[in-house]
Order: structure tokens, then sequence, then C-alpha cells
């Protein structure tokens, strides 16, 4: 499954009072490579300077000026596509605690902790979107893997609640 990397506990990171009974790092699929992006804008700047060619000399200008601005903003979308595919989530199931690591494009992350004896894995479908995917506790919540394919959140959200079972069970121990 693209996306999800299911790693047992002791696997990564520091150790710490209570290792995670299970860690799950998310991040979103990029089918077109750094290459595939380096080949597209080349042919089509290749196609722009045949037709600049055979443009009339009065219309070079016009053409040349569209075919840049054409190939540019497809070179910033590309960017800006691949830049948001350096977005993880990392999620850990402790005993005591459920943290949430989000990690964004630009190095900046943000962390949520989740009591694992209260909190629910919800599966929504909503208008805008099917099976959102949240953690609920105590009246607040927080969408997770939104980047997924709806089957990914939906496998995420089973392994999810055995690995909160399991933690659940294992507190106390």
């Amino acid at each position: 499954m693209t996306g999800i990397t299911d790693v047992r506990a002791g696997d990564l990171g520091p150790v710490e009072a209570d290792p995670p009974v299970e860690r799950f790092v998310l991040w979103p699929h990029r089918s077109l490579t750094t290459c595939g992006m380096i080949a597209i804008l080349a042919l089509l700047s290749t196609a722009a300077a045949a037709l600049l060619l055979q443009a009339p000399a009065l219309a070079r200008l016009p053409v040349a000026a569209g075919a840049a601005v054409a190939i540019g903003g497809l070179a910033a979308a590309f960017w800006c596509n691949k830049r948001a595919g350096r977005r993880t989530e990392t999620v850990e199931v402790r005993p005591d605690v459920v943290r949430i690591l989000r990690v964004w494009p630009g190095g900046t992350s943000d962390s949520y902790d989740f009591a694992t004896a209260w909190v629910r894995v919800e599966l929504v479908d909503t208008y805008h979107t099917a099976s959102t995917l949240r953690l609920r506790e105590r009246g607040r919540s927080l969408r997770i893997g939104e980047f997924l394919s709806p089957a990914e959140r939906t496998e995420l959200a089973t392994a999810m609640r055995r690995a909160i079972a399991s933690a659940r069970g294992t507190r106390g121990v």
C-alpha cells in the first residue's frame, strides 16, 4: 500500500519510557518523478520552439511570451506539487497516548496528543470527501491522512483501531 508504513515498536526513534505499540508513517504518493517533470517541460519547450520558428516574424514575440508564461506556470505547478509531497504524518500508538506528528514541507512540525483510553477512530463520509479519517477525544478532533486514498484511509483506520485496542490491553502491565 502506498503512503502507509507499518513499523513495529523499537524499529525507529529514540527510546522513551513507553515505546510505541505501533507506529504509522504516512506520506502522499507522487507518481511523477523529477526526471518525468523535466522531460515534460523539455518536450513542451521543444514544441514551443518549433511553433515559434514557424510563426510569422510579427507573431513571434507574442507566441514566445505566451509559451514562456505557460511553461513557467506548469513548472511552478510541478514545483508546488513536489513540495507538497514532502509532508509526512507519524502516528504513534502508546499505552498512555496516541501522538500525531505532522512535518510540513517547510520543515516545521506540529504534535498532537490524545489519551489512548479515550480516543476514538472515526471514519466518516462527508459531502466533499469519502472516508474522512478523524481521531476524536473529549470534543476535539483531528483529521489525519487527508492525502491518502479512501481505501488507504479505511485500511489505516482498521489498523489504528487494532493498535489502540492492543495498547489499551497493555496499559498497566
